[in-house]
């Protein structure tokens, strides 16, 4: 059987391969990894203030690849979003911040699924303010957390990690971009991930065996299981810095999801 989503042209990430997508040292310090898997043991699920626990109903698997047929037929994805806008992807420039990258990019998907303005906002800003602009490691809900109560400013505003761009004029743009209603998700859900991306609700995504966090714009099939992603390691990275994941590893070990944000 053919498959519903034409992916020629895009890297599957599975398996058999996924060991040389997984950066050497000198590799990790140009593109940036960072992740610092969540202790589910200290922070378990729903137990974040600023996240309720996924509350959506399911999609039934007998509804998803119409769903996914429907997408494709209509350009209606987030991908779809993604291609018409002209969204590029982020550069997290060897910064060890995807968690806080991953998380501004979902943001900037949810603007939009909710026909907002397109801007593109800075990553930066989020990594380092909650890292005291040291080059650290988090997972997403560390930079979700950040935004639901700092804001997120434009890119122009804070364009990299340093202290100068915190300003008055930065703090009041960031505070026009709240996000007001996230979800905390189950780690290692697939139905829960395919339910929020046939939805059009970005998902970051933090992925153990990579040791990165990326955000999730597509479910491209159910069987085999197979997400397009978006990266921020540039462009030039994959597919305009896009890639698929197929089977485990696409399944994410921790992930949350943006639901509502403040039109500015």
């Amino acid at each position: 059987m053919a498959d519903i989503v034409d992916i020629s042209g895009f890297t599957v990430i599975n398996d058999l391969n996924y060991q040389s997508f997984i950066p050497d040292v000198a590799q990790q310090s140009e593109h940036g990894m960072g992740l610092i898997p969540r202790n589910f043991v200290q922070m378990p699920l729903g137990a974040l203030p600023y996240a309720a626990e996924y509350d959506m109903p399911l999609i039934s698997e007998d509804e998803i690849e119409d769903r996914i047929r429907t997408h494709e037929k209509d350009e209606s994805s987030l991908y779809h979003l993604r291609q018409y806008h002209k969204i590029q992807s982020l550069d997290q420039d060897g910064f060890g911040y995807c968690w806080a990258f991953s998380t501004v990019k979902a943001v900037m998907m949810l603007r939009a699924a909710m026909n907002l303005e397109m801007v593109v906002l800075s990553g930066w800003a989020i990594g380092a303010l909650v890292k005291n602009y040291r080059n650290q490691g988090g997972w997403c809900q560390q930079s979700l957390d950040k935004i639901v109560n700092f804001g997120l400013p434009t890119y122009k505003l804070f364009p990299g990690a340093k202290r100068e761009y915190d300003t008055p004029e930065m703090r009041a743009d960031a505070a026009t971009r709240k996000v007001t209603e996230w979800m905390d998700m189950t780690p290692r859900s697939k139905i829960q991930l395919a339910s929020n991306l046939l939805r059009n609700i970005p998902t970051m995504i933090d992925l153990n065996w990579w040791g990165h966090s990326v955000c999730a714009i597509q479910l491209v099939s159910w069987n085999p299981f197979r997400v397009r992603i978006d990266n921020s390691w540039t462009p030039s990275w994959g597919t305009e810095g896009m890639s698929i994941l197929e089977g485990s590893r696409a399944i994410p070990d921790n992930m949350a999801a943006p639901r509502v944000t403040m039109a500015a």
